[in-house]
């Protein structure tokens, strides 16, 4: 089957192999569900595919739950209300739709997410609404869901830029715990070993001295060298830039080979860290209004958040060689921390500048990069002001390849508002 997608300046493609079960495509198996729903079935089962997800069968399950009062866009209206879960996909959801009219089971109105940090609805408008919802009101009262999604600890990590080892007791809070055992990976800096008795907490050791070699898998999976619509590192733009640093070497002694020669291994740690200042040094506009842009489209504007960072990165790094990923997680926020960077403002004195959030410390949501050096993964974080710090909590890791998607960052979300943590130990000797 073809794959396709269209970021920033050209259309990307990508031929997989079909799937082996059947499957409805994603109009038919909302005509499914509404044929179903119009025959009063309680339960809709059927298998499709999300673009979300990548291009692999999922099932997608609608359960009746009643029948209530939601508006259709310009009246009040009777409408049935589902609850609808995707296979391998921890988020709830709910979905209503019309009851009555040409319409019925079929028009949406209405959509929920229940999510850990709280339940988020869309709901249908008229135009005159929508735009005034959108116009600034400095009376309105909005949630804050930034602060509502961070992981407070007891006590604030000392100089955690400077230190070489962290220790972490990591759990799911105690009202959210399930029957599946808690998961994060062991992968970069990062080692998880399992408390015993205890399914729902780990201990976490992140050690800036001792990354971790990748599996055989992984050093066999082409994924981590190949272009995709998101991390399209055959990209004019992207290519440019990845090559944008080589004179910087070149200054400072290295033998940097020319455009189109292979790099030699001896030169891929010093490369991964300048690719990382590059992007760093080179997205001057960082801010949260980007929704989740492509390498091209970063490469063009200059701008973003944690993901454009990340994302662009990964593009660098595999344009010149080296097999990247994309790394999603939490990382340590001091007081008066930005929620674009995971760090706080550093003024010339090296002191720390924003607002008192109140907070001892914190672990916010997070996205960064790593780089396949001499076999092994090196973190790197191209939106903080240092290269990498222990206070980074991995939580999963994407080639983001386009029969991957977004899936393993759907993975996270039954994490969100969903954690506790406390420091178990800390150490700045360097060995």
């Amino acid at each position: 089957c073809l794959s396709g997608s269209f970021n920033g300046e050209k259309a990307h493609s990508s031929e997989l192999p079909l799937p082996e079960e059947a499957w409805l495509g994603r109009m038919r198996a909302r005509l499914e569900f509404t044929r179903q729903c119009r025959e009063g079935k309680p339960e809709v089962v059927v298998q499709t595919m999300r673009p979300e997800l990548g291009p692999r069968v999922v099932n997608l399950s609608s359960t009746f739950m009643r029948l209530d009062q939601v508006f259709d866009g310009s009246e009040m209206v009777e409408a049935s209300v589902w609850t609808v879960r995707i296979s391998d996909v921890p988020v709830n959801m709910t979905e209503a739709y019309a009851t009555r009219g040409p319409l019925r089971c079929y028009r949406m109105l209405q959509m929920g997410l229940d999510m850990p940090f709280g339940y988020l609805l869309a709901t249908l408008s008229d135009k005159t609404s929508a735009l005034a919802a959108a116009e600034d009101d400095p009376t309105r009262v909005l949630p804050e869901l930034v602060y509502a999604m961070f992981v407070p600890l007891e006590a604030p990590i000392p100089d955690v830029n400077s230190a070489r080892m962290l220790k972490l007791s990591v759990s799911i809070k105690g009202d959210n715990k399930s029957d599946k055992d808690f998961y994060l990976p062991s992968a970069g800096y990062q080692k998880v070993t399992r408390v015993e008795e205890d399914s729902s907490s780990l201990i976490v050791r992140i050690d800036l001295q001792a990354p971790l070699a990748a599996t055989t898998e992984e050093l066999a999976d082409p994924e981590f060298l190949a272009p995709s619509a998101m991390v399209d590192s055959s990209d004019d733009a992207v290519i440019a830039l990845a090559f944008s640093g080589d004179e910087t070497l070149r200054q400072e002694g290295h033998a940097v080979p020319p455009q189109g020669e292979p790099l030699p291994d001896s030169l891929k740690t010093e490369m991964a860290y300048m690719l990382r200042d590059v992007v760093h040094n080179f997205i001057d506009n960082k801010h949260l209004s980007t929704a989740y842009a492509s390498a091209s489209e970063t490469a063009r504007s200059a701008s973003g958040d944690c993901t454009e960072h990340a994302v662009l990165l990964a593009a660098l790094l595999k344009a010149r060689g080296i097999p990247a990923r994309v790394c999603h997680g939490l990382v340590y926020i001091e007081q008066g921390g930005s929620a674009i960077s995971g760090a706080a403002e550093v003024d010339a004195n090296g002191q720390t500048t924003g607002v008192d959030t109140g907070l001892s410390g914190q672990f916010g949501w997070h996205m960064w990069s790593q780089a396949m050096v001499n076999g092994k993964w090196i973190d790197l974080d191209a939106t903080l002001h240092v290269p990498y710090s222990v206070g980074h909590v991995l939580v999963g890791t994407s080639s983001m390849s386009d029969k991957e998607a977004h899936n393993n960052h759907m993975q996270m979300a039954a994490l969100i508002g969903n954690l506790e943590m406390s420091v178990l130990a800390v150490s700045h000797e360097w060995r």
